[in-house]
């Protein structure tokens, strides 16, 4: 395979995907062979970097999260106005590609957005708004970890400010960007809810084929997972309060990192186990029932690890 040099890595010419304004190759470092992505933007002055690729690489310079992709490095080729993102390579590409229209059991899209969640609740900590959150923008490992990616609309934000830039991509972009009003961070919430009911359903809640047609659609039509989809009532639950058309009326993001779909069920029936020791019960009897209880929550977690480490293997469950 042709390859080409980037600072310390050597890249291959093949090109692995592509972003909205870049083009995506694999490589690896010259002296570790540590195997990277590398994306390559193409800029009519380099010395005038745009806003959007100064800010992306602002914002992954700080970011360190499992859940987020790392950026290691920054090539700079002033000679044919290109910079180079050296960022961790994920394997098993972008979401949409991993989906492919089709939906997942539920309790595989509940594994997938508890990862989400967890890089969203990161990037909330530090002030980030991703901004253009979709499928596409989602990474998996060879391992199934799921990685936030492509910040080049992402921007730091005070908690409540309203923010007018238009910006995103209109399937997954939250009513009131639509219609070029103020928003605040709570539009990354309207996208999650549209990725998690495209997880679920195989499709996005609209169908329609123009930006006018989707604002009328989103404004005339009811949201409806369709009735062959047998989903948990909390599960519903959660979907309709993140496509809550009003940004005021929709679920905060402290409501949904608690949420209750969110929480494992094994270790609810522990607790309820908990809740039921008696203690006016004989120590010998009160003893047997947290002795079961500790081992239950054993099996479980040796479970759950065995689930997050043979997720490849098991991939052929994971469609519904």
């Amino acid at each position: 395979m042709e390859t080409f040099n980037v600072g310390n890595y050597i890249v291959g010419k093949r090109r692995i995907g592509r972003g909205s304004f870049s083009k995506i190759y694999k490589g690896h470092h010259k002296d570790t062979n540590m195997v990277v992505a590398v994306k390559k933007i193409e800029v009519d002055n380099i010395k005038q970097i745009n806003t959007n690729i100064e800010r992306e690489i602002e914002v992954m310079m700080r970011l360190r999260h499992p859940n987020i992709v790392r950026l290691y490095d920054v090539v700079y080729d002033y000679q044919h106005c290109n910079i180079f993102l050296i960022i961790e390579y994920c394997a098993r590409g972008d979401f949409n590609k991993f989906l492919n229209k089709r939906s997942l059991k539920e309790k595989h899209a509940k594994r997938y957005m508890r990862q989400l969640a967890q890089g969203l609740r990161y990037l909330l900590r530090n002030n980030v708004l991703h901004r253009d959150l979709k499928p596409h923008n989602i990474l998996l490992t060879e391992n199934n970890e799921l990685k936030l990616s492509d910040f080049g609309f992402a921007r730091y934000f005070e908690h409540n400010k309203l923010i007018e830039t238009l910006c995103g991509s209109p399937m997954y972009m939250a009513p009131e960007i639509m219609k070029y009003k103020e928003y605040t961070n709570k539009s990354d919430l309207w996208s999650v809810g549209v990725i998690m009911y495209e997880m679920l359903t195989g499709r996005t809640p609209y169908k329609s084929k123009t930006f006018y047609n989707l604002m009328k659609d989103i404004e005339k039509k009811k949201i409806v997972i369709p009735p062959s989809i047998e989903l948990s009532k909390e599960c519903k639950q959660l979907i309709y309060a993140l496509l809550v058309k009003n940004p005021n009326k929709r679920i905060s993001w402290k409501d949904f990192f608690n949420h209750k779909w969110f929480i494992d069920n094994n270790r609810l029936q522990i607790e309820n186990k908990l809740l039921d020791i008696d203690f006016t019960m004989t120590t010998s009897k009160r003893n047997h029932l947290l002795i079961n209880t500790s081992q239950t929550s054993t099996i479980n977690t040796s479970q759950t690890s065995t689930i997050n480490t043979s997720q490849t293997s098991t991939e052929q469950e994971n469609i519904r």
